[in-house]
């Protein structure tokens, strides 16, 4: 994928996405904001989890950060792609300070 895939504004964007974040879309600083609202990204990832579960033989799927974009892409993609069951990664307690996400996450870990 190249910037077409993130969405506009975010710090990895080179201008040629075509959609800004939803008001709902978390943000994680450390990896790009990938622009699910783009009809191709959807695409994209519809057919790379398919041909994993088809072709590799993976049959669940583990989505990152699933507060960063709006559970309907996970049950698009989940309804495409046909997995044995699916899981969300959901941290709601990231702790950032005045330069954005603290790289030591430790402190609510059990």
């Amino acid at each position: 994928w190249q910037g077409w895939a993130v969405t506009l504004g975010d710090k990895y964007s080179d201008g040629s996405g075509q959609n800004m974040p939803a008001h709902s879309d978390a943000k994680f600083d450390a990896a790009p904001d990938i622009d699910h609202a783009n009809l191709a990204v959807q695409q994209s990832i519809s057919v790379w989890l398919r041909w994993l579960r088809l072709e590799i033989g993976f049959d669940a799927w583990r989505f990152d950060f699933v507060k960063g974009y709006a559970a309907t892409y996970v049950g698009n993609y989940c309804q495409k792609s046909e997995p044995a069951w699916a899981i969300g990664e959901l941290w709601t307690d990231m702790e950032y300070d005045h330069q954005g996400l603290k790289r030591n996450q430790d402190r609510h870990r059990q």
